[in-house]
């Protein structure tokens, strides 16, 4: 029996990941009562039943062209690291079984882009975003803050390649979503390629996020800065995960992130290092700041090492507000709740300051909103 992505047979490729997809719902185990991943997919999925794969053109961009497509026209190497996934991955495996239509942004070898993604995360449908850098080229990328109405379940599946000697810088702002929300990003950087990534996950209520890169040339590298703040009962989880597979790679995580009232978050990084990744770089923090006695957070920083010659560290904190930071406010002029927004809203600053000028505001303003209602519910 054939599968069929909307109009098209689907080619042998796409046959073999949506089996892998198939194999990996049915020997999913039984998600437990643990939050996390566990939970997020014990409430999303039976909502994620009921969603329908979004058109491509539902997808927007201002500063450059789309065209359609699908995952049958994905390169090798982008293909190998989705299969990868799926077979990880549930909720990358659900994206596959139904969101294999796509849009595609193509840029050429040696040019330069800046564009503005817009309707990349839609609550009820399943989006599906290739992109592809040329040889040399350059690309910026900002997606439009997103704060969706609509409960259900929605899903993005974002499939980025760089060619040699690319650069991306990709910034991506979610934010005051209801319902449930699925975004994977998956990279493949090839020789001398560098990728930027920023995002940011603030006051949303159920989110799963992760960043997985593939850092597969000599010489590529990725910094990927993210921040999130969850108050209520929001439910995130959150993983970024850097594969070193050639020599003299080199990659910098970090993620900080605030936790307050009811809210429970999870924070999973990954550095791997294969045989083939001698003299490879490999770092990663993530801070983060409890603001009730409620709040749970869990930072699972961890190394994977299959080589000598490297240098890979990791380090993760949690803690609460300084009383002594409170108190010095206080004694400038300051009000307990003033003095108290300036501290948390300052801990994500060092991360809000590497965005563009045109979304910073933004994102400092939906931060410090978010703010002031974990402090005062």
């Amino acid at each position: 029996m054939s599968v069929r992505t909307g109009e098209r047979e689907a080619s042998p490729r796409v046959r073999d990941v949506r089996a892998g997809a198939l194999e990996r719902i049915r020997r999913s185990p039984v998600p437990s009562p643990r939050y996390g991943l566990s939970v997020f997919l014990r409430k999303a999925l039976p909502d994620a039943r009921t969603v329908k794969p979004a058109c491509p053109s539902r997808v927007a961009v201002s500063g450059g062209a789309l065209s359609h497509c699908s995952l049958s026209d994905l390169d090798g190497r982008l293909s190998r690291l989705l299969e990868r996934r799926v077979a990880d991955d549930t909720s990358v495996a659900l994206h596959v079984l139904h969101g294999d239509r796509a849009a595609l942004l193509r840029i050429p070898e040696g040019q330069s882009g800046s564009v503005r993604l817009h309707h990349l995360v839609a609550p009820g449908a399943f989006t599906t975003l290739i992109v592809q850098a040329g040889t040399r080229a350059r690309l910026t990328v900002e997606e439009e803050m997103v704060s969706s109405e609509g409960n259900g379940y929605g899903s993005t599946l974002v499939l980025l390649a760089l060619g040699e000697e690319a650069e991306v810088d990709w910034f991506s702002v979610l934010t005051g979503t209801s319902g449930h929300r699925a975004l994977e990003r998956l990279t493949a950087v090839q020789r001398g390629g560098i990728l930027r990534h920023y995002g940011a996950v603030v006051g949303c209520d159920s989110v799963r996020e992760s960043l997985h890169v593939a850092l597969q040339g000599e010489g590529a590298s990725v910094t990927a800065k993210g921040l999130f703040l969850a108050h209520g009962g929001g439910q995130y989880d959150l993983a970024a995960t850097s594969e070193h597979h050639s020599p003299s790679t080199n990659s910098d995580l970090l993620m900080k992130g605030i936790v307050g009232g009811r809210a429970q978050a999870v924070y999973r990084g990954l550095v791997h290092v294969a045989a083939t990744a001698p003299k490879s770089n490999g770092y990663q923090r993530v801070n983060t700041l409890l603001l009730s006695s409620q709040a749970e957070v869990d930072a699972v920083p961890k190394l994977e090492i299959k080589t000598d010659d490297v240098r890979c560290t990791h380090g993760a904190t949690t803690s609460h507000v300084n009383p002594e930071q409170l108190f010095y406010l206080q004694s400038r002029g300051l009000s307990a709740e003033r003095a108290a927004e300036l501290v948390v809203s300052g801990f994500l600053q060092s991360v809000v300051l590497s965005y563009p000028e045109a979304m910073r505001s933004e994102l400092a303003h939906a931060v410090a909103s978010s703010v002031a209602q974990t402090l005062n519910p």
